[in-house]
């Protein structure tokens, strides 16, 4: 099994069992410079290795998946801060933009038809 390497990192660029000359070829396509990459033969556990690897998600992925995640309840969390603050007479509906309105209460519709 033949890699294709970023020499720096030693990110997994490309893989391939035949021919490690198309790598170059590709690479250069695709933005990579010649002297950047190493090509080498690895056994097959050290390829399974690199390819865990570049399959890995990054910090910044998982970052983005976890605000994701706590997205959805921070909207009812703010649903409910405007609630409160609607019933306290701290702020009335009126200044509120309308589209913010609308949304609020289309959700408020959705929630009351389960």
């Amino acid at each position: 099994m033949y890699v294709c390497l970023e020499k720096e990192t030693d990110k997994l660029i490309y893989s391939n069992s035949v021919c490690p000359k198309a790598f170059i070829l590709d690479a250069l396509k695709n933005g990579c410079k010649e002297e950047d990459l190493e090509i080498k033969e690895v056994t097959i556990e050290e390829w399974e290795a690199l390819v865990a690897e570049a399959n890995k998600p990054t910090l910044q992925e998982l970052a983005k998946k976890e605000l994701s995640i706590t997205d959805i309840g921070m909207i009812r969390v703010i649903e409910d801060i405007i609630d409160i603050l609607i019933i306290n007479k701290t702020i009335t509906e009126a200044d509120l933009p309308q589209l913010v309105i609308d949304k609020i209460n289309a959700r408020k519709n959705l929630r009351s038809e389960l």
